[in-house]
């Protein structure tokens, strides 16, 4: 009897899937201003969305105000949104198909014309001669009960424990309220008892004369 030997010749297939390349979007530009001339350093920033949630791409112009952009290209999203910020120059944002391109951007000059501010002061002090007249309202502060805390946020006036007054260091030696002088050099008893929102204005007397003294709402000190 013959053998029979049979052979058999294993073929090996190799497949080899080789992956279509992701397309790319690449976005160039030029930028300038009103009289056409370049602005570098713009931030120029590719997001899918109007509210720039996602960052596709991120960069800023060169001197000669250009600038490339190059992401992956998404079928799912028809459009991009590109921004385009400076310092000195009104933010833009456009929309655009989602396929390579080049755009040319004309950027507005932001307005250096500020909106009118109205403030409504109040005004803490006044110099007539001699005298130095403080605002109370201008002075007081909501915590501040009685006319001596208000006193105490005069500059260069101190308020010792004992209710004494100083200012710069010399003892004030009357206090006139509506041209009455409290308890003659005692006024810390008054003072400690007069609420702040009694008062109008405290006057700084540098030279005291009894005559000069006014009738009105107000604390003068000398």
């Amino acid at each position: 009897m013959k053998s029979l030997t049979l052979l058999f010749c294993h073929s090996l297939f190799l497949l080899v899937i080789t992956p279509l390349a992701a397309q790319k979007t690449i976005f160039k530009g030029h930028v300038t201003d009103s009289l056409q001339q370049p602005v570098s350093r713009v931030s120029v920033i590719v997001s899918y969305d109007k509210e720039t949630t996602t960052i596709l791409a991120y960069t800023t112009t060169d001197a000669n105000g250009d600038f490339s952009l190059s992401f992956k290209q998404e079928a799912e999203h028809s459009d991009i949104w590109v921004s385009y910020r400076h310092v000195s120059y009104a933010f833009l944002k456009n929309k655009y198909p989602n396929n390579s391109q080049t755009v040319n951007i004309t950027l507005k000059e932001k307005s250096n014309i500020l909106d009118e501010i109205i403030l409504n002061a109040k005004k803490i002090v006044e110099v007539k001669g001699d005298t130095i007249i403080y605002n109370v309202n201008g002075l007081k502060k909501e915590k501040d009960y009685t006319i001596e805390e208000v006193i105490t946020r005069i500059p260069g006036v101190k308020v010792a424990e004992n209710g004494q007054i100083s200012y710069n260091n010399k003892t004030i030696s009357h206090l006139y309220l509506n041209g009455v002088d409290l308890l003659e050099g005692r006024y810390n008893i008054a003072t400690r008892g007069i609420p702040a929102d009694a008062v109008e204005s405290i006057d700084i007397l540098k030279k005291h004369n009894h005559a000069r003294i006014d009738i009105g709402r107000k604390t003068q000190i000398k």
